[in-house]
C-alpha cells in the first residue's frame, strides 16, 4: 500500500509499539527505548485496515476545522434536535453589533449592523448556544434521570470535532451544533457522555457499559462520524 507519513516517537515508559493517529500531527508511531526502528514499516503493513479506517475517519473530523464552503447568511433555520423551524429576517439599526430577538413562534430578526456578515453569524451561533442551552440542557437532564446516571454540570460551547465531551468532574459539554442533528443522534450523544461518568476511556469495559444502555450504538456512532454534513456551513467560525 501506498504508506501514509509517519512519525516516530521514542518513549521511555512505552513496553510495545503503539500507534496514534490525530488530526493535527497525522500518523505517530510511539516506539520503546532501543526498538530496532527498521521493524517499523512491516508493523505498518499489518496495521493497514486500521490505518486506512482511522484516516477515514479523521478526514471527516478535519470539515470541521475547515468545512466548505464558507455559507452566506441563512433566511431559514431547521433545527431538527428540538423540531423547530424558523425564518430570519435582516433589519438595519445603528449598531455595531447584531443581535437575534425572537419575533413570533417560527421567525426571528436580526437587527444592528446587518452589513457586516460576521457580526450576523455571530449574533446567530450567541442564539443558537441559548437556544440549545435552554433546550437540549433540560434533554439531557431528562435522559440522566431516565438512565440512572448522574453528572455534575451541563456547558455550552461550539467544539470544534466533538459533539460533546465529559470530564473527569462529570461536567458534561454540548456542542451548539447538536440542534441540527436527528433526535436520535441527539439522545445517543447524551448517553455516551454519561456512560463516561462511568469509565472515562473508550476501553472495552465503557463499550460493554454502553452497550447495556444503547443496544445500538454500533450503528449510531457510525452515523455520527458522517453527521457534520447536516450543519450548515455558515455555523462554523
Amino acid at each position: 500500500m501506498a504508506m501514509l507519513q509517519y512519525a516516530v516517537r521514542i518513549s521511555p515508559k512505552a513496553r510495545n509499539v503503539r500507534l496514534k493517529m490525530t488530526v493535527q500531527h497525522g500518523l505517530e508511531v510511539v516506539v520503546p527505548r532501543g526498538f530496532n526502528q527498521a521493524r517499523i514499516p512491516a508493523l505498518l503493513q499489518r496495521k493497514k485496515r486500521w490505518i486506512e479506517n482511522t484516516h477515514q475517519r479523521l478526514e471527516e473530523h478535519r470539515k470541521f476545522f475547515h468545512p466548505e464552503p464558507p455559507g452566506k447568511l441563512p433566511d431559514h433555520i431547521s433545527l431538527p434536535a428540538v423540531g423547530e423551524d424558523w425564518r430570519v429576517e435582516y433589519r438595519e439599526a445603528k449598531s455595531r453589533w447584531a443581535v437575534v430577538r425572537r419575533a413570533s413562534n417560527d421567525r426571528l430578526v436580526v437587527t444592528g449592523n446587518i452589513e457586516d456578515e460576521r457580526e450576523c453569524k455571530l449574533a446567530l451561533r450567541r442564539w443558537l448556544s441559548r437556544r440549545c442551552h435552554d433546550s437540549l440542557v433540560t434533554w439531557l437532564r431528562a435522559v440522566s434521570r431516565e438512565t440512572g446516571l448522574p453528572f455534575g454540570r451541563a456547558m455550552v460551547k461550539m467544539q470544534k470535532t466533538r459533539w460533546a465531551s465529559c470530564s473527569r468532574h462529570k461536567t458534561v459539554s454540548l456542542n451548539l451544533k447538536l440542534l441540527f442533528l436527528p433526535t436520535g443522534l441527539v439522545r445517543y450523544v447524551f448517553i455516551h457522555e454519561l456512560c463516561h461518568t462511568v469509565h472515562m476511556n473508550h476501553a472495552r469495559k465503557y463499550w460493554r457499559f454502553l452497550m447495556a444502555e444503547e443496544p445500538n450504538c454500533m450503528a449510531l456512532d457510525k452515523q455520527l462520524r458522517t453527521a457534520w454534513r447536516l450543519v450548515p456551513a455558515w455555523v462554523f467560525p
